[in-house]
């Protein structure tokens, strides 16, 4: 999936001039650049079950949903982080709540839904991991070494359409939660300001590449 995340350069740069004495900003910036796009970081990919990348296409907004409340995982442990260091985090975690003009409540409901679906993301993403390893064990080649499947096996094939029945299931839940007004809100904010140009693949695929891939941890960038 190849995604345009909001610059946090230009985060970084209001910071400045707010505060034109605050320390450490590059610093932070290029930590939070390692968890969005690295998070497996050093991570060996092993499977080769799946089948090749297809062609990108424009992500449904059920998926621009879903890279927003990651997205806002992200600034949250982020701003932890800094926290624990004796530093301001506020300005990471509470952006999106001041763009959106939520109140903090309304905020909170944000910040639950996104904690829910990165928690179902990554047990989909284990049983994935598991119906791959378990089938490659069982279809070894004449070397013995594992054999992979010319299509993904029906459990997979099962698990990525749960996993897009979760991720539309976040998005509803959020709408729901949050009330007409706020909701619609928060759509026009993803539509028009979030992530423009995104694009969706297949999840769980492998890369037209000689290195296999697992299937993505919740967050991450898979680079075309």
């Amino acid at each position: 999936m190849t995604l345009r995340w909001p610059r946090l350069s230009v985060l970084c740069k209001r910071r400045r001039q707010a505060h034109p004495g605050t320390m450490g900003i590059r610093a932070s910036v290029g930590f939070l650049l390692v968890l969005m796009i690295r998070p497996g970081l050093g991570q060996q990919l092993v499977s080769q079950q799946l089948p090749s990348v297809r062609k990108a296409s424009r992500a449904p907004l059920s998926h621009i949903y879903m890279h927003f409340l990651l997205y806002q995982n992200h600034l949250d442990r982020a701003a932890a982080a800094r926290e624990k260091e004796g530093k301001d985090g506020s300005w990471l975690r509470d952006h999106f709540q001041q763009v959106l003009g939520f109140t903090a409540s309304q905020f909170a409901i944000v910040r639950v839904g996104a904690r829910q679906l990165e928690d179902d993301l990554k047990a989909n993403r284990d049983q994935a991991i598991a119906v791959i390893e378990a089938d490659r064990t069982s279809h070894p080649d004449h070397t013995g070494a594992a054999r992979v499947r010319a299509v993904p096996s029906p459990q997979l094939e099962d698990l990525v359409k749960q996993r897009e029945d979760l991720i539309e299931h976040a998005e509803a839940d959020l709408d729901r939660k949050l009330g007409p007004e706020a909701a619609a809100k928060l759509q026009a904010f993803l539509k028009n300001n979030f992530i423009r140009n995104t694009t969706s693949r297949p999840p769980y695929v492998r890369p037209q590449s000689s290195l296999p891939m697992l299937p993505p941890s919740h967050g991450q960038m898979v680079q075309p």
